[in-house]
């Protein structure tokens, strides 16, 4: 072995060892940290992503229970409506009786008639008035009140060419009272009408009401109270009416490209009023409560991938300090071999060169 060899050897063995922890700690650090990096990234997109599939369930949900309220107040305008025309009809009915019964006998009948006529006329209920028609059995119109119908109500026939006259006719023959729908011939408006025998002078009386008035004044109320929803974080609410918007709130003024890249929207039409209804929000937004939890969220997997990479440090370091203590021992061992075969070579020597000279 030559002396460059003897020298070079102490320090390959501690180099080399080193220089093998070193390596394989950088590639298993390496390979450490982008697994770690890899999870905390996946964790925070899930995060995001189930903070955006709650908002979605909630948009989803809000606009179905804004749906079922539409379609219950809408089933309710004619129920009302026939409650509201028989209260007004039977207060003219018990009107008319009492000055039936109060000029009966004393008045002649044209008095009485014209009484009743020129009282049911008058009177207001709710606040409203001449809303009572009289019609007698042969189609002549004695009192006009709200009836839709002019005085040749004979001839009269509404948008579906039914003679509605003659069916108010029929009904209160027959059932003594009744509802009656139809389609005004001119506008060809619904309308809602409520017939009842008066049971004098063979005349009937009635109320009528616009269905599509009534339709139109609960559509107010319904924008009303939809303008009145809270909106949290980032929510935004949209109605339209065909083509027309009727109301978005003030967080929806955005443009469609903006909707489809960063909105996550629900729409709803609803055919009865006509109405497209759009419940969403900004999925890069987030309400200052979920931008807590997730703030939150990120300081945790900020501190456990700190927290990870120490302890790898760490262990790298104490693998560094215990090889670097194995080398020198092994170093130690090494030259003191050496020591060893450098005496055993110089007494071999000694040896040899006294035999040498013996001879």
């Amino acid at each position: 072995m030559s002396l460059d060899s003897k020298k070079i050897i102490p320090y390959l063995i501690v180099i080399l060892p080193l220089s093998l922890v070193l390596s394989i700690g950088f590639f298993m650090s390496s390979f450490y940290v982008k697994k770690v990096t890899d999870y905390f990234t996946t964790a925070k997109a899930d995060s995001l992503q189930h903070y955006i599939d709650v908002q979605k369930v909630d948009a989803i949900h809000q606009l179905k229970q804004l749906i079922l309220f539409l379609e219950y107040t809408k089933n309710r305008i004619e129920p009302e409506l026939k409650e509201e025309l028989e209260k007004e009809v039977l207060f003219a009915y018990t009107v008319a009786q009492k000055i039936y019964n109060k000029h009966h006998g004393k008045k002649s009948s044209s008095e009485i008639k014209k009484y009743i006529k020129n009282t049911l006329n008058e009177i207001t209920y709710n606040g409203k008035s001449h809303y009572i028609f009289i019609t007698d059995y042969d189609a002549n119109m004695i009192l006009i009140g709200s009836h839709l119908i002019d005085k040749k109500i004979a001839l009269y026939k509404d948008a579906d060419h039914r003679s509605i006259v003659f069916e108010e006719i029929q009904t209160v023959r027959k059932y003594g009272e009744g509802y009656i729908k139809s389609r005004r011939g001119d506008t060809q408006e619904e309308e809602m009408i409520f017939v009842k025998n008066l049971g004098l002078y063979d005349w009937y009386i009635g109320a009528s009401s616009n269905i599509n008035v009534q339709e139109k004044k609960l559509k107010d109320k319904l924008i009303n109270m939809i303008k009145s929803i809270p909106l949290k974080g980032s929510d935004f609410i949209t109605l339209s009416e065909g083509d027309r918007e009727l109301y978005s709130s003030k967080n929806s003024t955005i443009n469609m490209k903006e909707l489809q890249k960063n909105y996550y929207y629900v729409s709803k039409y609803y055919e009865p009023f006509n109405w497209s209804l759009v419940y969403g929000f900004d999925a890069t937004v987030m309400s200052e409560k979920d931008r807590g939890k997730y703030k939150k969220f990120e300081e945790i997997l900020v501190k456990e991938y700190d927290f990870a990479v120490k302890v790898f440090i760490g262990i790298i370091l104490i693998t560094l300090l215990l090889s670097l203590l194995l080398s020198l021992s092994v170093n130690k061992i090494f030259r003191n071999y050496q020591n060893k075969v450098a005496e055993s070579t110089l007494a071999l020597e000694k040896l040899h060169n006294s035999y040498k000279e013996k001879v």
